[in-house]
């Protein structure tokens, strides 16, 4: 086992990643970006996935690289393995002290004045959602990881409709909470759950993930 001092420095590094700056694409860089051109939307290019077709999305973009790390350090059997080496040796994290920081990170940071910034904030928050009700639903994790998952849920929604959060979006606050409310009512029946874009295909992006 890693030491605990040590997991937690890859934690923080981790978290690092997902914050609006190491995500934010500069102007000079979008400008530069055309739409596609029309007849070469195929062939084997890796383009990132997008909501914007034909124009580049560079939310979508930034979305698809948060949810590299998230995917990464909420993975069913890595969220497991902390819980056991917590049980093991109380001086390692467990999944409620990763789970509280990236909340802290993504839906508790200040929101950004840039509304550019903002939009990516949400982007990463509302990843942060969906990765959670994944793992709240998963019948191949323990009891125990589902039962954080489903109360990491209930306690962001509890902060959502508090005065903490009044500065997010009102549009994105009551959507988050009517989304965990349905889900925690009954999550395979009701919920439909928006799609993450896929990982672009290649080296060194999405490894060896192809798309159809």
């Amino acid at each position: 086992i890693v030491p605990a001092t040590r997991q937690r420095e890859a934690l923080k590094a981790l978290l690092e990643t997902i914050k609006v700056e190491e995500l934010a694409l500069p102007q000079r860089i979008l400008d530069l970006i055309p739409p596609l051109a029309t007849g070469f939307e195929g062939g084997t290019a890796e383009y990132f996935g997008r909501r914007t077709d034909p124009a580049f999305d560079p939310l979508g973009a930034a979305g698809i690289a948060a949810d590299l790390t998230l995917s990464a350090i909420l993975d069913p059997q890595r969220v497991s393995r902390l819980n056991a080496f917590h049980a093991e040796n109380a001086a390692n994290p467990d999944f409620k002290e990763v789970l509280d920081a990236l909340v802290n990170t993504t839906w508790k940071a200040p929101r950004p004045a840039n509304a550019y910034h903002a939009a990516l904030a949400e982007t990463t928050q509302d990843l942060l959602v969906k990765r959670l009700m994944d793992l709240a639903a998963n019948a191949e994790v323990s009891a125990q990881v589902r039962a954080t998952a489903s109360q990491g849920l209930r306690e962001l929604d509890a902060w959502l409709g508090s005065v903490a959060s009044a500065k997010l979006s009102a549009a994105q606050r009551n959507a988050t909470r009517d989304d965990i409310k349905r889900f925690l009512n009954r999550p395979e029946a009701t919920f439909k759950p928006v799609t993450p874009l896929p990982v672009p295909p290649g080296d060194p992006i999405g490894a060896t993930t192809r798309q159809p």
